[in-house]
C-alpha cells in the first residue's frame, strides 16, 4: 500500500511540474530549445528542424536557436545555409566566443581557411581562451601556410595536455615533407 503512495506522490509531482512548465511560454520555448539540442545530438535532424522552426517565430532574437539550425544545416551539408543561420546568431551576440568558434569551424569545414584564421585571430586578445579555441587557430594556421605559428599552438597544447591525441596527430604531421594532412593516427603493434 506504501508503494502506491508513493507512486501517486510521485506522479502528481510530476503532473504539477509538467503543468507548470507548459503555462509559462519563456519555460517551454526553453525546453523545446533543449530539446531540439538533444534531437541533434542524437542525429534526430527532422525532428531538430520542426522545433526550431516554432522557435524561430517565438525566439528570433534569441542566438541559441539560430546556432541549432545552423548546426542542422551543417550535418545536412548545407554549408551555405548554416553559415546564414550563424551570421543571424552573430548579428545578435557578435562578441560571444562561442558563436565564433562555431563559425570558425563552419568555415573551415567549408574549406574558407582563411576567413576561419582571421575570425579566430580576432579572438587571441580573450582570456581564458574558450575551449576548444587553440586546437582551431592552430588548424587554421596550418591551413593557411603559417606552419611555424601553427606548430607552437600543438606543442603548447601537448605540454599541457600530454594526451591529447589531436595535437599529436597534428604534431607529428611536421615532421612529413610536404604533409598538410595529418596521418590517421598512432600505429600499434600487436
Amino acid at each position: 500500500m506504501k508503494k502506491k503512495r508513493v507512486g501517486g506522490i510521485l506522479s502528481a509531482l510530476i503532473l504539477a511540474t509538467v503543468t507548470s512548465c507548459a503555462s509559462s511560454g519563456a519555460l517551454q520555448n526553453q525546453d523545446l530549445l533543449k530539446q531540439s539540442s538533444l534531437d541533434i545530438r542524437q542525429h534526430r535532424l527532422s525532428e531538430a528542424q520542426a522545433i526550431l522552426d516554432r522557435l524561430r517565430t517565438t525566439l528570433p532574437d534569441n542566438p541559441a536557436v539560430w546556432n541549432n539550425l545552423a548546426t542542422v544545416a551543417f550535418l545536412q551539408k548545407n554549408y551555405p545555409l548554416a553559415l546564414a543561420m550563424m551570421d543571424n546568431a552573430l548579428s545578435l551576440r557578435p562578441t560571444n566566443p562561442d558563436l565564433r568558434m562555431n563559425k570558425a569551424r563552419l568555415l573551415l569545414a567549408m574549406g574558407h581557411n582563411e576567413s576561419a584564421r582571421i575570425l579566430l585571430r580576432r579572438m587571441i586578445r580573450l582570456r581564458p581562451w574558450p575551449k576548444g579555441y587553440r586546437i582551431l587557430l592552430a588548424i587554421a594556421e596550418k591551413r593557411t601556410g603559417h606552419r611555424e605559428a601553427s606548430r607552437i599552438l600543438f606543442e603548447e597544447m601537448i605540454a599541457n595536455h600530454p594526451d591529447d591525441t589531436l595535437a599529436q596527430k597534428y604534431l607529428s604531421s611536421f615532421s612529413a615533407p610536404d604533409n598538410n594532412i595529418p596521418p590517421s593516427g598512432p600505429k600499434t603493434t600487436p
